[in-house]
């Protein structure tokens, strides 16, 4: 109802997984995590990615992606868990 611009200033750890998976050349897994505590360690986020693909043929393929990151102290007021799901088709040349 009444934006303003918002600006923070914060210096945070960051650590993160990645586990990326090619199964018989028609299936990849990616897998990624991200955790980000602030300094004091009072504020921190955490993210994660995963997603499949599948290959039809070697120029079409299908891929499902779940994203989510949970922040429980937002600077703006925007829900604390966000999640996206996403189903697309890839055409590589």
């Amino acid at each position: 109802a009444n934006p303003q611009a918002v600006y923070s200033e914060m210096i945070r750890w960051a650590s993160y997984f990645s586990l990326k998976k090619t199964f018989d050349d028609l299936i990849q897994l990616d897998l990624s995590g991200y955790f980000q505590p602030a300094f004091n360690f009072q504020s921190y986020r955490m993210a994660l990615s995963a997603s499949m693909s599948y290959k039809f043929t070697s120029h079409i393929g299908l891929t499902l992606r779940y994203q989510n990151i949970y922040d429980p102290q937002p600077l703006v007021p925007i829900p604390e868990l966000f999640n996206d799901l996403t189903l697309g088709l890839e055409l590589s040349f």
